[in-house]
């Protein structure tokens, strides 16, 4: 249950509860009328308005499990070939629709991670540290504090892209990577193949 809340917007949730409170009582209005022999079948009309109500929400939620798996397919693309136009253009496209809806610290950094693939050091940046603040609401998960090294990782990342974008040579790019194991493999094949760099990165 909590998963199809996850991702929806606070709107999608009212209304997925206004749906089953109004669908219970219709169902209870509908057994009322059978049983005192009153006439019941108007009511079957009035049903079809909660039924969407539930509905919406519910396959929106579907939709965006299928995102985050098309967001993953689209990154395993743009790491294995950075030069690479359509992947580039499909994980802008599956990110943009995502990170409006990114909530939880894992979400958060999937944006962010997404960010640094696609070479926006700033937002990748932005991003990591949001899912460090998320993560530190719940220190003690030991999931969250994986999600923190990670993000604290992407941010060192992003920071040594961003300086290489504005000239640094890549020998001292690989300086740096060298003494940390990139977590993220996404990541570590999206340096390797942009950056020709592929010591300390974990192999």
């Amino acid at each position: 249950m909590k998963a199809l809340f996850e991702n929806l917007f606070l709107y999608e949730i009212i209304l997925l509860f206004l749906g089953v409170i109004f669908f219970l009582l219709l169902c209870a209005m509908l057994y009322r009328n059978y049983t005192s022999d009153k006439p019941f079948t108007g009511l079957l009309k009035f049903f079809l308005l909660p039924i969407i109500m539930i509905a919406y929400p519910s396959i929106k939620s579907v939709q965006i499990g299928d995102w985050k798996l098309e967001m993953e397919r689209a990154k395993v693309a743009v790491s294995s070939n950075p030069e690479d136009n359509l992947a580039i253009k499909q994980l802008t496209e599956i990110t943009e629709k995502l990170q409006k809806r990114a909530k939880t610290p894992e979400d958060i950094l999937s944006i962010g991670q997404a960010k640094f693939l696609l070479g926006d050091s700033k937002e990748a940046i932005k991003f990591a540290d949001e899912a460090i603040t998320v993560s530190l609401e719940n220190a003690d998960n030991p999931k969250d504090k994986v999600i923190k090294e990670s993000a604290t990782q992407l941010k060192q990342l992003a920071n040594f892209q961003q300086e290489v974008k504005n000239g640094r040579d890549t020998h001292l790019l690989q300086e740096g990577v060298a003494e940390m194991e990139v977590i993220d493999p996404n990541s570590r094949l999206y340096i390797e193949n942009k950056f020709k760099i592929n010591e300390g990165l974990g192999y």
